[in-house]
């Protein structure tokens, strides 16, 4: 079975990072929104090939979305915009309505307003063979020309909508940007006079005795005559604004920590801030940032990435680019547990690693007096359990049938090495008892 799913991981990723499905800038589109308005979006549909994936980032302007009795979402109407060429390419000339076939003709670019919903189906029909045997209905309309585009259906969600946090009773996300608005407001609206003052120290009015004078020349290697008294004192000279820099960047600097902290910044400079900690210090660390995200995380990997994958393996074994699923996953129904390897999901499994090392930590007394007691540790788990933690390429780490060849191997090495350093004695005690044995043989 590791094998398997092995095989389906390396064609799941292969998928993602075909130039085709654009996974990575779409996914960080979808960040982005989070980040911004709480709330973000991918479509994950078949490619033109109808194999890979391909991935699409959807904007918050565009989503209605409700939720079921689980507070899951699995329902979303999707308003958007497309020109008559392109609606050509999606649907086919003979699925538009007839003022759109007109424009197609005339004004290829005119831009129309679509409408498509996603949502349970509730009368599935087991014996078909279309749309109406899946989970879940498509409609594709058109709102300005009411008519049907498409209907369809899919055997898994098309869109994952993920939520950065939400309250009780409610279904659209808040974003770290919108708890610290009124700081990002007073950050900008500070900068701003920061930015004046340093205008004004840089450049500063000037006070003149008498307005009939020339206007002085602010050049380099200037000459302005008339512009001193007899005693060499000036006539004019700068207005000193008196701004006290200090207060403002202060001022600011709260603002930006403030804002930085609702982005979880501060958390991903905890090791980077202090890099003259030990390792124990540098574990202890993560494990506190791990647990500090582990509800953000948590939703992201339940809401985003989970429906990523099931819709992509779905799409893959529609293709047949999977490999056939062994017997003992078809007895549990496909049901695999995925397990996720990224540096924020590390940082929520370091309380292990942590534990493990505080463990050793404190026995090692004990150890000194009873060796036997560190029979209770499995020293190979642990080893890779650390290594996978920390971010370790398993594939540097030696397969477990290999490790333990090699020991039989060095253990047979050993057997040999002693044997050859016994055999000098095992002659010369086999030569002093044939001669005892001669001896006894001729005193007879």
């Amino acid at each position: 079975m590791a094998r398997y799913l092995e095989a389906v991981r390396d064609i799941l990723f292969a998928a993602r990072r075909s130039p085709a499905a654009n996974f990575a800038s779409q996914l960080h589109e979808a960040y982005l929104s989070l980040g911004a308005f709480g709330t973000g979006a991918v479509l994950v549909m078949p490619g033109e090939d109808g194999r890979s994936p391909v991935y699409r980032s959807i904007p918050l302007q565009e989503l209605y979305v409700a939720e079921n009795a689980a507070g899951r979402i699995d329902k979303v109407y999707r308003r958007y915009w497309q020109t008559a060429r392109q609606m050509a390419q999606h649907f086919g000339e003979d699925a538009l309505p007839d003022p759109v076939a007109k424009c197609l003709a005339d004004k290829p670019e005119e831009r129309f307003e679509l409408l498509h919903i996603v949502r349970p189906n509730r009368d599935i029909d087991p014996g078909r063979r279309d749309w109406r045997s899946m989970t879940f209905e498509s409609w594709h309309l058109t709102v300005q020309h009411p008519h049907v585009l498409r209907r369809s259906g899919f055997r898994t969600m098309p869109y994952a909508v993920s939520r950065y946090v939400t309250a009780p009773g409610e279904v659209y996300g808040r974003s770290p940007a919108l708890e610290v608005l009124p700081d990002i407001k007073m950050a900008d609206r500070m900068s701003r006079t920061i930015i004046d003052r340093a205008n004004l120290a840089a450049e500063p009015p000037l006070l003149a005795v008498d307005d009939d004078l020339p206007v002085p020349v602010l050049i380099p290697n200037a000459v302005n005559p008339g512009w001193l008294n007899r005693d060499g004192s000036p006539k004019i000279r700068p207005l000193e604004p008196g701004s006290d820099f200090a207060v403002g960047l202060e001022m600011l600097d709260q603002r930006h920590r403030s804002i930085n902290d609702a982005f979880l910044v501060t958390l991903f400079q905890i090791l980077v801030d202090s890099p003259s900690m030990t390792a124990t210090e540098a574990m202890l660390r993560s494990q506190e940032k791990g647990a500090l995200l582990a509800p953000t995380m948590g939703r992201q990997q339940s809401e985003l990435l989970a429906p990523i994958i099931e819709r992509e393996i779905d799409i893959l074994t529609a293709a047949e680019m999977l490999p056939d699923m062994p017997p003992e996953l078809v007895e549990a129904g496909g049901a695999i547990e995925v397990e996720y390897l990224s540096p924020l999901a590390r940082a929520q499994r370091m309380e292990q690693a942590t534990g493990l090392v505080r463990t050793l930590e404190a026995i090692m007394p004990l150890a000194q007096h009873d060796p036997s007691i560190l029979d209770n540790i499995d020293a190979d788990k642990a080893l890779r359990g650390l290594a996978e933690i920390n971010g370790v390429d398993m594939d540097m780490m030696r397969p477990v049938e290999e490790v333990l060849e090699r020991r039989r191997q060095q253990q047979e090495a050993m057997q040999m090495q002693q044997a050859a350093a016994m055999a000098p004695g095992l002659k010369a005690g086999a030569e002093a008892a044939a001669t005892l044995s001669q001896m006894e043989g001729a005193n007879l």
